[in-house]
């Protein structure tokens, strides 16, 4: 049995849950703001972790769970009678139960949130990646306005600002999340640079692009899409996601085998089976790594491309990978 581990309005989650359902795959949705109201029971005897979790009045032996799909969990909601101190205790106490139940257990997980945490920092990633032997755009990352002015003086101002951590900013509830979206920058912005004072930025030089190209990695596997803004857009959005994506258009895309070796490559070197990895193609024919988000969103390619990450995500949680289909990628022409 799979556990969907994740929130009440992940929509990724609901579409992952959707396909289990239709292939008939066990699974069991736990949502983490309301694992107060899940009754459980874990002990070690005799050296072995028994136990079990009722969720709408089914209880489910822990020995029957196989494996983790662990998709952006949000804090555990507390009863509103507990004053702050303690309702924050008491949330930690829960994240740490049930962290520690399934972490005692022995679980495949998509993806643990220790490889999560590992993968999320921007600079490193930039780092290793060139590493990996990937094409990397110059990069800044700073608090000092003045360096700031120099390396965007030293791209003659094609240079786009990012945010170094995670591009969201929660809000109470998931409905009032907030994108930071990637931002291009000219002279005019010259004077806003004084603002890195307060938060360290990620300024990158801008790459024309061709396309943007979204490659989900699952296992051994590359699924890639080509994400294109219309011609007379292109040089003016930095950000594909503006917009709610209206004026993107979907194409799946063959990456070299060579490229997609790398980015397996990547991937794992995190511990990661799962990676949402973002690329440029440049008018020359050159793919340019921009970033790795290890719990990135996915169900919106396959439906626009027509991917099977889904059914990939499937067969990595519940080990049915053959030798044959680890060596292909399903970025079909």
């Amino acid at each position: 049995m799979i556990v969907v581990l994740s929130n009440e309005s992940d929509a990724t989650a609901d579409f992952f849950q959707a396909h289990l359902v239709r292939e008939g795959v066990p699974f069991l949705r736990l949502n983490t703001e309301s694992i107060a109201r899940y009754p459980m029971c874990y002990a070690v005897e005799n050296g072995e972790p028994s136990g079990w979790i009722e969720v709408g009045g089914e209880r489910v032996a822990l020995r029957d769970l196989r494996a983790v799909y662990y998709r952006r969990p949000r804090q555990p909601n507390v009863p509103d009678i507990l004053e702050p101190g303690l309702a924050e205790w008491v949330a930690n106490e829960l994240r740490r139960t049930w962290g520690g139940v399934l972490a005692g257990l022995p679980l495949t997980w998509v993806n643990h949130p220790l490889a999560i945490d590992q993968a999320s920092y921007k600079p490193e990633q930039l780092a290793r990646a060139a590493h990996f032997r990937l094409r990397v755009p110059e990069s800044l990352v700073t608090s000092d306005p003045g360096r700031a002015r120099e390396f965007c003086r030293a791209m003659g101002w094609e240079v786009v600002a990012k945010p170094v951590g995670r591009g969201r900013v929660r809000g109470a509830n998931p409905a009032e999340d907030r994108l930071v979206y990637t931002t291009g920058l000219n002279e005019s912005h010259e004077d806003l640079l004084d603002r890195v004072s307060v938060c360290p930025t990620l300024l990158q030089r801008r790459i024309r692009r061709d396309t943007d190209v979204r490659v989900t990695v699952v296992g051994e596997e590359c699924f890639s899409a080509d994400l294109r803004l219309p011609d007379d857009q292109r040089a003016a959005i930095a950000d594909c996601r503006r917009d709610d994506m209206l004026h993107v258009t979907y194409a799946t895309r063959c990456l070299p085998r060579s490229l997609e070796e790398k980015l397996v490559r990547l991937t794992r070197s995190y511990g990661l089976t799962f990676a949402a990895i973002d690329l440029v193609l440049d008018p020359a024919g050159e793919f340019w790594f921009l970033e790795l988000n290890p719990a990135g969103q996915w169900a919106w390619i396959e439906e626009h491309a027509g991917l099977p990450i889904a059914a990939a995500l499937v067969r990595e949680l519940t080990h049915l990978n053959k030798p044959d289909q680890l060596a292909r990628s399903h970025a079909a022409a």
